[in-house]
């Protein structure tokens, strides 16, 4: 990543974005599993330094912006931008230790003395089942690298604006939960399992109600409140999520 020296917060996102995007057609390729180990682990270690910036940026939006409803929403973004950075680094994180999986199993399969390296790893499910899983595989990674594109340009446009950047941010989320349809449990003795739009209903509820908000954002006697209700869902939202956690 490199910064013009004019600004600091002046990322050249849109290079990164593009360089991100280009990474889904890894999955159309014959060597898919090599290409995934190789460029996963490289995307996952980018995850921090991509959104760092647009944090920072929004901690410093926080002390200048002009109003107390451009404060609040700022905030509200500050707080989400560490969620998302997260679930980026576990996502990728996750595809990378089930494709170094999958390859392992497969070298067990044609006989290489590497028995040890793979049961080391985590196991994925019979070999019948493995062209199915390489697909939603290279499918999942496919949505989860063109969401995080998706939300870098939303935490980078809210230098430019605050409402837009974080329309995009939403629709980043509406992208991912509509398209994502497995999720990814390495550890557990089933790591691929099936999540549908009927599963994901509840989050995708959070994510129109926040759209909504947004969408009246332009009523000026309303942005106080509407930044109040954004800082409340974030709020609740990381509160119920990482408290289901430790009660786990």
């Amino acid at each position: 990543m490199r910064c013009h020296s004019t600004n600091p917060l002046n990322v050249s996102w849109l290079e990164i974005t593009l360089q991100l995007i280009s990474f889904q057609h890894i999955a159309d390729q014959p060597n898919t599993q090599n290409m995934l180990s190789v460029h996963t682990p490289t995307l996952r270690k980018m995850v921090p330094f991509l959104f760092l910036p647009a944090g920072m940026g929004l901690l410093f939006e926080i002390a200048i912006a002009p109003s107390a409803a451009q404060k609040i929403l700022a905030l509200a973004l500050a707080l989400f931008c560490p969620e998302l950075t997260r679930m980026a680094w576990v996502d990728l994180q996750n595809i990378e230790l089930l494709t170094i999986a999958k390859t392992s199993s497969e070298t067990v399969d044609t006989g290489s003395p590497t028995i040890a390296a793979a049961t080391a790893q985590p196991k994925m499910t019979e070999p019948s089942a493995q062209p199915q899983q390489s697909q939603q595989l290279n499918r999942f990674r496919t949505v989860v690298v063109s969401t995080i594109a998706l939300e870098v340009t939303g935490f980078y446009l809210t230098f430019a604006s605050l409402p837009v950047g974080a329309v995009m941010i939403v629709l980043s989320q509406f992208w991912f939960n509509l398209l994502a349809s497995i999720q990814l449990h390495p550890a557990k003795p089933v790591p691929i399992v099936s999540l549908g739009i009927q599963d994901r209903q509840a989050v995708l509820t959070v994510n129109a109600i926040t759209a909504g908000l947004l969408c009246l954002w332009p009523i000026q006697s309303m942005r106080l409140g509407l930044a109040v209700a954004l800082l409340v869902l974030t709020t609740l939202f990381l509160a119920v999520k990482y408290g289901f956690h430790r009660s786990e």
